[in-house]
């Protein structure tokens, strides 16, 4: 390594230490910042309030509450003023509403949120967070927000059952619209390699391969590290008909692993990486893999993965680390790296300076040092995943997660 190199990788280092002590003394700092920036932006409001309005026509006809002005031209038609005593009386319903002081009044109908199948709010940067905690322990997602003026933007959720919804079931392709715009179109998605290291965990490899394969990714490999339990055995056994299966001799990590003979020097220029466990955003971009391995040279990196999500923090397992001389739960050692925006995608997709480990990113081997592994950067919005093991995942049965567990020494966060 030149001392050119070895200066940088120490002074990111020091940054990060630094980061994590301010951290200590400012918990919550950026919380507001990992809220905002994980959620898809509209090209304009109008575009947030026709998906809005497209939405509580098909979820809840004839039970539109509003709160605030009533001029906005996708405003439902047959529009009732919204009152805590209307909404208690309602069967389900649908919320729009451009008032300000979200925060309180949502407090104050939280149960009613409960029977909500649609909510538009406009919130401030500092009512994020708690509007955002209320909605989502009432069963309402995040879905699209637009960007905002004066410190506000709106923001629309869409309850867990409607977003099952047949009636729903255009959502993803809504929202890549309300996104895009009359944009370029789709770049072509290049198939490069995509390697994911595993050991003992044929649940979550099932899923990583599933996910893969429907955004058009076929050429996988499995790096497993000498996995130890007949059931792993017996699914990658399985998998060799779909995907490549490189079975090493011992469990070198799954870092290490990508440097056991044969792998890396293979690999062309770009290639991709992951843990099995990272599950992607549903409204990532057909081309996402273009759009990312363009990153890589217009911000002159030699790796760009997804940021990770951690407004479901309220759903977390109890997980604590000790890191840097002091105790972090989940979302609070991840905050930090929601710490440092440094562009946006031109869909408005931020994107932030921070280490980025195995989750899932593509490389460019002509930048990208091995000695330097987690230099990098996270893009949001749209491109932002979930880390499976934080929540208590009852996709995985409790034989694997009990054998990973015992087992696995290279994972802060176990199954």
């Amino acid at each position: 390594m030149t001392i050119g190199k070895k200066l940088r990788k120490s002074v990111r280092s020091a940054r990060w230490r630094a980061m994590g002590a301010i951290g200590q003394a400012r918990k919550g700092r950026f919380l507001g910042d990992a809220y905002a920036f994980s959620l898809p932006v509209a090209h304009s409001h109008s575009a947030l309030s026709e998906l809005a309005a497209h939405a509580m026509t098909a979820l809840a006809p004839g039970h539109v509450f509003i709160r605030g002005s009533s001029r906005n031209t996708h405003l439902p038609e047959g529009a009732e003023p919204a009152d805590p005593t209307r909404l208690a009386a309602s069967g389900r319903f649908a919320l729009w509403s451009d008032a300000p002081e979200a925060a309180g009044w949502v407090a104050g109908v939280r149960q009613d949120l409960a029977r909500c199948a649609v909510l538009l709010l406009s919130v401030s940067r500092r009512e994020i967070v708690e509007v955002t905690d209320l909605a989502l322990a009432q069963g309402l997602e995040p879905v699209l927000r637009d960007e905002g003026t004066g410190g506000r933007f709106s923001l629309l959720f869409v309850s867990k059952t409607g977003l099952a919804d047949a009636r729903l079931s255009d959502l993803p392709a809504r929202v890549a619209s309300a996104v895009e715009g009359k944009g370029d179109r789709p770049q072509d998605a290049p198939d490069i390699p995509v390697l994911v290291p595993c050991f003992n965990n044929q649940t979550y490899c099932r899923t990583m391969i599933a996910q893969l394969r429907c955004h058009g990714l076929t050429d996988i490999t499995l790096l497993d590290n000498a996995s130890t339990s007949s059931e792993m055995h017996g699914f990658l056994d399985e998998a060799g008909d779909l995907v490549t299966v490189r079975r090493l001799g011992e469990n070198l990590g799954p870092k290490k692993c990508l440097f056991a003979p044969g792998v890396y020097e293979n690999l062309p220029r770009y290639f991709c990486v992951t843990d099995p466990d990272i599950v992607f955003n549903p409204y990532l971009p057909s081309d996402f893999i273009a759009r990312m391995i363009a990153l890589t040279a217009e911000y002159r990196v030699g790796k760009v993965g997804f940021a990770l999500d951690i407004s479901h923090r309220q759903f977390f397992r109890e997980i604590t680390v000790n890191l840097l001389y002091r105790e972090w739960n989940t979302a609070e050692w991840e905050e930090r790296f929601w710490a440092r925006p440094i562009g946006q995608t031109r869909t408005r997709d931020r994107i932030f300076d921070a280490p980025v480990d195995t989750t899932f990113a593509v490389y460019d081997k002509e930048v990208w040092s091995p000695s330097d592994f987690t230099a990098g950067i996270r893009v949001g919005g749209r491109f932002t995943a979930t880390h499976a093991p934080w929540y208590d995942d009852t996709s995985v049965p409790t034989s694997e997660r009990e054998r990973y567990a015992r087992e696995s020494t290279a994972s802060f966060y176990r199954m």
